[in-house]
């Protein structure tokens, strides 16, 4: 299989970008991470640096990750920076990244940025965020198009750097990856201002990654507000 892949990132109306992503290919497979830096909180951009770097650097040291493992280092480094550096005390990040070895996907994510999964242009898996919203939406008290609006959206349960250890979610089963599949990882200043009906849409006509990224940030531009966070999506589909 080959993994054509596009990401782009964009400051939006911050003074500066959090959010920090990257991907590896080895051999048949490879690692996409994307990070989003906790908004408010000094340095959070040097966690999402740290913890996309670190993730990348043991994937081609290793070929292969333990999410958990990988993570949980990523946040020791943040808690040491935080040490170093009283004013980066309360610096955190968000973290969602796949791997595929053998024609198998996994992934893991720590916050509310979001790995989606396409199979015949439509959504087959998607991670659930660790927010006050998502919990209200698995507890019925909201629609999921509700959680997009919703005042505790943004209210994170965990976060890399956040505490001393922190517990990513895992996929237990991985996904058989299949040529004309295809996935994405983004940031919630993405994901926000698009539904997952046009994610599919704007998949079923675009030809490459890049046309795919470009259909979708198009809608994402248009319904921002003038206080548009940092937004960044990482698109990849499969060919034989």
């Amino acid at each position: 299989m080959k993994y054509i892949t596009y990401q782009y990132t964009c400051q939006g109306k911050r003074p500066n970008n959090e959010d920090f992503s990257g991907y590896q290919l080895i051999d048949n497979g490879g690692l996409w991470a994307l990070a989003d830096g906790l908004g408010g909180h000094k340095h959070s951009e040097e966690a999402s640096r740290l913890t996309i770097q670190y993730m990348l650097e043991q994937y081609r040291a290793d070929r292969t990750i333990d999410f958990s493992q990988a993570i949980g280092e990523a946040n020791n480094l943040i808690r040491e920076m935080q040490t170093r550096n009283p004013e980066a005390n309360n610096a955190a990040t968000t973290i969602v990244a796949a791997l595929v070895e053998n024609d198998n996907l996994r992934c893991a994510h720590v916050g509310d940025s979001r790995f989606y999964y396409f199979n015949d242009c439509r959504i087959v898996y998607q991670t659930k965020d660790h927010t006050v919203a998502q919990a209200a939406v698995d507890l019925g008290e909201i629609t999921r198009d509700q959680q997009r609006v919703s005042l505790d959206r943004n209210r994170l349960l965990k976060a890399v750097g956040s505490t001393d250890q922190v517990r990513a979610d895992v996929l237990v089963t991985p996904i058989s990856v299949q040529a004309g599949d295809a996935f994405l990882l983004c940031s919630d200043g993405f994901w926000e201002w698009i539904y997952e009906t046009e994610l599919e849409i704007d998949l079923s006509k675009s030809s490459s990654p890049r046309a795919w990224a470009d259909y979708m940030l198009c809608r994402v531009r248009k319904r921002q507000r003038e206080t548009a966070d940092n937004f960044t999506v990482l698109c990849c589909m499969i060919t034989e």
